[in-house]
Formats: structure tokens, C-alpha cells, sequence
């Protein structure tokens, strides 16, 4: 046995696989598990009408979206927000950052098909970084002064430092990814210590279960926010594999359709 945690320390020992090696869940999920030993303060009571696909998904992504504007950046009417990466967490940020009222919403992506999607959800400007410099074109956008709010889901350190960059000053930037364990993000000095910057990070978006999960159900069941696709059991290895590729951005896998 070792213990509480596994042997780097993160994630927490819950069995031991029968040829002997010790099973650690990242995060404590078991989403392909048969069965799951779930912890009492990982529960909460649910009272909605809507699918359970949908409600599945307030375990992470919605949450951490929503609250990434909501609880962490706390996102004023009629700012500017910047969303870096449109992947299934940054396409929460775009829907929750139209529901706070910003009235400019840039959306920044190479990948095409999650710039259509963001273009669906409320954004007034769609980046391609790959095309353009992603921190001159932010900054042209927002007048030359950078975005009020700069929410960063793109994982890449060299993503992060972008994010920083297009954010303000006295502005408010929202970290929430990492690319690896000894990932380091290298930026100008001035940018972080001399112009007011507000560089913080999000874990799950700083939510209050009990507090946040019944107001983010309710715009869920106001039509103000939308899940993503589903996949029947069958075709449960099409999922990771889609988001590997970066072909899905929400799926859920559920017994029927």
C-alpha cells in the first residue's frame, strides 16, 4: 500500500489493480468505472428537469467555465473578455461571458471548427493565431489598450504568456490549464510587476457547490447556456478518441439515444 496518494504525491490511492499495481484517478474520476467509491463531500442534490447528460457535465467543465467569469475574474457589464483556447472549458467561458453582458467577446483559436462553434455562442470577434499575431490583433481590437478580462483554457504555456500579454493594464487575467507538471511561462517583467495586472488562477472556478450549481442549472434551464453532443455506449472509444483530435468538445457517452 501507499498510502493516502500515489507515489508523485497527486493523485490519491483508492485500490489496487488484481495483478498488483495501485489504481490513483486523476481527480478522483472514474467516469469509465464500473463501480465508484464516491466520498460524501463529492455529492450534492440536483433538482432539475433536465437529462442527465447535461447535469453530468456541472462536475467540471461547466463549473469551472461559469466560475472562471462568475467567481474568479468576476466579469463586469459592458467589458471586454478575451477567451484563449475553445476547447470544451473555453466555450463555457464565451457562453458565461455573454450572459455577464460583455460587450466584446474575442474568441481565440487555430482550430476552425471550435472558432464556428464560439461564433454560434455570442462572440463579436473570432481569432486564428496561427494566421496573426493573437496579442496585436486582441489589442487592435480593444483600441490599442488590450482586453478587460483575458480567460486563458489553451493548456500551452506559450498560450498563457499570450494571454497575459493581451490582457490590459490594471486588467484581469484568469489562468486555468497547465501543459505539464514542470511547465514553466515566460513573460516580460514590466507586464507583471509594474502595470496592475491581476494574474489569477482557478481551480474548478472557485465554486460553491451548493451555492453555484443550483443558479448554473437555471441557466441551463433557461436556454442561456448549451451542452455539447453525446455518444451512445457502443461507441464509448470514439469519445477520448474525439477529444484527442480535438474533433468534440463535450461529449458524453450514455447507454441509449
Amino acid at each position: 500500500m501507499l498510502g493516502d496518494f500515489d507515489r508523485d504525491g497527486i493523485w490519491p490511492h483508492v485500490a489496487d489493480h488484481r495483478d498488483g499495481p495501485p489504481i490513483s484517478p486523476a481527480g478522483n474520476v472514474g467516469g469509465y468505472a464500473e463501480v465508484m467509491n464516491v466520498t460524501a463531500n463529492q455529492v450534492f442534490p440536483v433538482e432539475s428537469d433536465l437529462p442527465d447528460e447535461w447535469l453530468s457535465l456541472l462536475g467540471c467543465g461547466i463549473t469551472t467555465g461559469l466560475g472562471a467569469v462568475f467567481n474568479v475574474a468576476l466579469v463586469a457589464p459592458g467589458s471586454s473578455v478575451a477567451v484563449v483556447g475553445l476547447g470544451h472549458l473555453g466555450q463555457w467561458m464565451v457562453q458565461a461571458a455573454k450572459v455577464a453582458a460583455a460587450r466584446q467577446i474575442i474568441a481565440v483559436d487555430p482550430i476552425a471548427r471550435r472558432r464556428e462553434v464560439a461564433g454560434t455562442l455570442g462572440t463579436t470577434h473570432l481569432v486564428d493565431p496561427s494566421a496573426d499575431d493573437p496579442v496585436a490583433r486582441v489589442q487592435a481590437l480593444t483600441g490599442g489598450r488590450g482586453a478587460d478580462y483575458v480567460l486563458e483554457a489553451a493548456t500551452l504555456a506559450s498560450a498563457q504568456a499570450q494571454a497575459i500579454l493581451m490582457s490590459r493594464r490594471a486588467g484581469t487575467l484568469v489562468l486555468t490549464s497547465v501543459e505539464r507538471a514542470d511547465a514553466t511561462v515566460t513573460v516580460p517583467q514590466v507586464a507583471i510587476a509594474v502595470q496592475s495586472r491581476a494574474i489569477l488562477s482557478a481551480q474548478t472556478g472557485n465554486v460553491r457547490m451548493r451555492h453555484d450549481l443550483p443558479r448554473f442549472i437555471r441557466m441551463m434551464e433557461d436556454g442561456l447556456v448549451h451542452p455539447g453532443g453525446r455518444y451512445p455506449l457502443d461507441q464509448i472509444n470514439d469519445a477520448p478518441a474525439a477529444s484527442m483530435e480535438r474533433r468534440d468538445l463535450s461529449g458524453v457517452v450514455v447507454p441509449t439515444l
